[in-house]
């Protein structure tokens, strides 16, 4: 295993990386490659965080305090916390393929601090309930924060809107139905206009289900060829092109994933 980039007497807990009994420290980042979203910039810094605040971004910072861990950034790039958008987790349901501590260690070696939660769990989120208890579970984690989305549809089923307002009250960031599409555009429209009514979020897995049923790749020659079936390049503009004139209507905010 690699050593830790560092100098002086800080070093990494390799036995529990991922230890949160964490104390008041002050750390001192050399020669990083600061990534600035805000200036569209990356430049060379030194970075000084004191009890978890960041004291002075600068060219060249000196510090000869001794409780001071200094560590070494050289051809390392430092930027905010990354947010993934969406995660699926395996947790409640598919606890055998991933839970929400090993998913929140994953996203905390990558440099995810935030993750945004598919719905299609098992059972799937479609009530307060089960976001409560995904948030409680994360807390105790206490890694990358999670966010969950709450369907769109009971069961994420596409025929009848879920508990909307409960699920944002109980903190959902937005409304899908995860790798499905809500087709029916009554079921749609009804669904973006009471989202509108507590300026939520909708975010719509664009994709035609009858068309692309069954479908394993782009529909074309090669399909053809190799006797698979293919979903048509129509297929997701179909479903954007209706939903562009429902949110024309309602006025809802809508964002296809």
């Amino acid at each position: 295993m690699p050593k830790c980039p560092s100098k002086g007497k800080f070093k990494m807990n390799i036995n529990s990386p991922f230890d949160n009994d964490k104390k008041l420290a002050s750390y001192l980042l050399k020669d990083g490659l600061l990534i600035d979203p805000c200036k569209k910039k990356i430049e060379k810094k030194d970075i000084f965080i004191k009890n978890k605040v960041i004291e002075s971004i600068k060219d060249d910072i000196s510090i000869s305090k001794k409780d001071v861990h200094v560590i070494n950034c050289e051809n390392l790039y430092i930027c905010p916390g990354l947010v993934d958008m969406r995660v699926n987790l395996g947790e409640p349901g598919f606890e055998h393929k991933e839970t929400i501590k090993s998913a929140c260690m994953a996203a905390a070696s990558g440099g995810v601090t935030s993750l945004i939660s598919m719905p299609n769990t098992m059972p799937v989120i479609d009530q307060p309930a089960i976001i409560q208890s995904i948030q409680r579970k994360a807390r105790e984690v206490a890694l990358s924060k999670v966010f969950c989305t709450g369907c769109i549809t009971r069961g994420a089923e596409g025929k009848e809107i879920s508990e909307l307002q409960l699920m944002n009250e109980s903190g959902a960031v937005g409304f899908t139905d995860g790798n499905r599409s809500v087709s029916n555009a009554r079921v749609m429209r009804r669904a973006l206009s009471y989202i509108k009514s507590f300026n939520g979020l909708l975010i719509q897995h664009a994709e035609e289900p009858e068309l692309s049923k069954g479908g394993v790749m782009n529909e074309g020659e090669v399909s053809t060829r190799m006797g698979l079936t293919g979903i048509p390049s129509y297929c997701e503009p179909m479903i954007v092109e209706r939903d562009i004139w429902l949110v024309k209507d309602t006025r809802c905010r809508y964002h296809v994933s």
